[in-house]
C-alpha cells in the first residue's frame, strides 16, 4: 500500500488580493449608507405617516414597558393576562400619546426578562424610550466592534470596522429594529460575545453567555446547540449554569411565575398569530412562506398542508446542519471549521424555527463577518463566488421583501436564506479535512476511514 501526498492547504491571500477585498467592502458599506440616509431624509420630509421618527417610533417597548411596571407592582401574575395587557396598553397610549391603532402586544418573553425593564418602567414613557435607545445604540456599537475582533488580528484594519458599522446600521433588520425598538440588540451583543469567546477557547464562558439568550428561546436552542457540538461539555456546563441560575432566581423572586408562563404561552401565540390577519410577510420561517403563499394574511389555526410544507423544510434543513456536524466532528479551536458550523447554525436558526421575525435577521451579520475571515485568512475557498452573491441578494433584499411579499404573497427572504444555509453546509463541508483528505497538524493521513496512514519508511521499518 502507497501512502498519498499531502493536499496543499489553501494558498494565503496575496496583499493585492486583501486591498482589493478591502476596497470593495468599503465602497459597498458608503455606497448602501449614503442610499439609506437620502431614502430616509426623503421619507421623514414626505410628513409624519412615512418618517422613520414618527407616531409609530419605539412601539415594541409598549409590551416590555408593561412587563416591567407589573414586576415592580409585584403583579408577576399579569405578565401572560391578555386583558391586562390590553388595558394596560390601551391606558399608556392615551396618557403618553402613542399611536391609537388598536392592537395590543402580549408579553412572550419568560418572565425572568421583565427584570430588565423594571428600572425602565419607573420612568415616564418617553423618557423611559430614549433610555432603551441610548442602550440598544451602546449595545449596537460594542457588538460591531465584537464583529471587527472576530477577523484575523494581523490583517484587520480601523477602515475594516467603519465598514462593518456602516453595513451593519444601514441594513434593513437594523432600521427596523431601531425603529421599533426591539430587542434585537441585546441578541446580537449576546451572540457576538458568544462566539467572540468560543473562538478564545473560553469555553465555559462562550456557554454561559450564549445561555443568555434564552430570553428568546427559539434562538437559543441552535446557537446553544452549536456551541454545544464545537466547544464540548464546557460548553454544556457553561449554559446549564446560566439557564439554572435564571430559573431559580425567578422560583425565588417570582414564585409561579414560571408555572404561569407555560401555561399561559400556548394560548397566547394563537391570539397573536391565528386569531386574527397577521403579517406572515415578516416571518423569516418556512411556517410564515407557506401561511402567505398559500392563505396571505389570513387567521386561523395552520392547514395540515401547511405543516406538512413547513416541517418537511425544516427536517431538509436540520439534515444538512447534522451532515455538517458529522463531517467536522470534534473541531480545534478558532478553526475555519469551527467557524462553518456556527455559521450554519446562525443561518438555519430562521429555517427550523415556527417564530422569527425578519428584525431579527440582524443576526446574520456574525456568518457574513465570519464569512469576511475567512476570506482574509484563507483567501478564495469552494464556492465563494456563489457565497457572495447568495449574501449579497438577500442583504438587498431584505429592502423591499415586505412589499413585495404583500404584493405577490411569496417572501423571497425564506428562499435566499434557504440558498444562504445550502451554500454554507456546503462550503462547510467542502472545507472539513476529513472530507478534503488533509490532516491536521501533527497527524497521520487517513483516506475515507479513521484509520491512519503510516508513513512508508515506518511500514519498511
Amino acid at each position: 500500500m502507497t501512502t498519498l501526498p499531502p493536499n496543499p492547504p489553501p494558498a494565503p491571500p496575496t496583499s493585492l488580493e486583501i486591498s482589493r477585498l478591502r476596497r470593495r467592502l468599503r465602497l459597498a458599506a458608503f455606497g448602501v449608507a449614503v442610499f439609506v440616509v437620502t431614502l430616509a431624509a426623503g421619507l421623514h420630509a414626505a410628513g409624519p405617516a412615512t418618517s422613520p421618527v414618527g407616531r409609530g417610533f419605539g412601539d415594541d417597548l409598549v409590551p416590555s414597558y408593561m412587563a416591567g411596571t407589573f414586576v415592580r407592582l409585584g403583579r408577576a401574575d399579569l405578565l401572560m393576562d391578555p386583558a391586562a395587557a390590553e388595558w394596560f396598553q390601551a391606558d399608556l397610549r392615551r396618557s403618553a400619546g402613542l399611536e391609537q391603532h388598536g392592537r395590543t402586544g402580549p408579553w412572550l418573553n419568560p418572565p425572568f426578562f421583565a427584570w430588565l425593564f423594571v428600572p425602565l418602567s419607573a420612568l415616564p414613557y418617553w423618557a423611559a424610550l430614549w433610555t432603551w435607545f441610548g442602550l440598544n445604540a451602546t449595545m449596537l456599537a460594542a457588538s460591531v466592534g465584537l464583529l471587527y475582533r472576530l477577523l484575523p488580528a494581523g490583517r484587520r484594519a480601523v477602515g475594516d470596522a467603519a465598514a462593518i458599522a456602516l453595513l451593519v446600521l444601514a441594513s434593513m433588520p437594523c432600521l427596523q429594529a431601531l425603529a421599533c425598538q426591539q430587542n434585537t440588540f441585546l441578541s446580537l451583543l449576546i451572540l457576538t460575545g458568544a462566539v467572540t469567546l468560543a473562538r478564545a477557547d473560553r469555553s465555559v464562558a462562550a456557554g454561559a453567555v450564549a445561555g443568555l439568550l434564552v430570553f428568546k428561546p427559539q434562538l437559543a436552542v441552535i446557537v446553544c446547540g452549536a456551541l454545544a457540538v464545537t466547544a464540548g461539555r464546557r460548553a454544556v456546563v457553561g449554559t446549564a449554569l446560566t439557564v439554572l441560575a435564571l430559573l431559580l432566581a425567578t422560583v425565588i423572586a417570582m414564585p409561579g411565575a414560571l408555572s404561569d408562563y407555560f401555561a399561559r404561552l400556548p394560548t397566547v401565540l394563537p391570539y397573536l398569530r391565528t386569531d386574527r390577519p397577521y403579517f406572515w410577510d415578516r416571518q423569516a420561517t418556512f411556517l410564515g412562506f407557506w401561511r402567505l403563499l398559500l392563505g396571505g394574511r389570513t387567521g386561523g389555526p395552520n392547514p395540515p398542508v401547511v405543516t406538512l410544507l413547513w416541517l418537511s423544510g425544516a427536517a431538509a434543513v436540520a439534515v444538512g446542519l447534522v451532515r455538517l456536524v458529522r463531517a467536522a466532528g470534534r473541531l480545534a479551536a478558532g478553526s475555519a471549521d469551527r467557524d462553518g458550523l456556527l455559521a450554519a447554525a446562525v443561518v438555519a436558526a430562521p429555517l427550523l424555527m415556527p417564530y422569527y421575525m425578519d428584525y431579527d435577521l440582524l443576526l446574520l451579520a456574525v456568518p457574513a463577518t465570519l464569512f469576511g475571515s475567512a476570506r482574509l485568512r484563507d483567501g478564495r475557498r469552494p464556492g465563494d463566488r456563489l457565497a457572495v452573491l447568495v449574501w449579497v441578494a438577500t442583504y438587498a433584499w431584505l429592502y423591499v421583501n415586505a412589499a413585495a411579499a404583500d404584493a405577490t404573497r411569496v417572501s423571497v427572504t425564506v428562499l435566499l436564506l434557504a440558498a444562504l444555509m445550502a451554500v454554507t453546509v456546503w462550503r462547510g463541508r467542502a472545507g472539513v479535512p476529513l472530507i478534503r483528505n488533509e490532516a491536521r497538524p501533527n497527524q497521520p493521513k487517513t483516506v475515507g476511514t479513521s484509520v491512519p496512514l503510516e508513513p512508508a519508511a515506518r511500514r519498511a521499518a
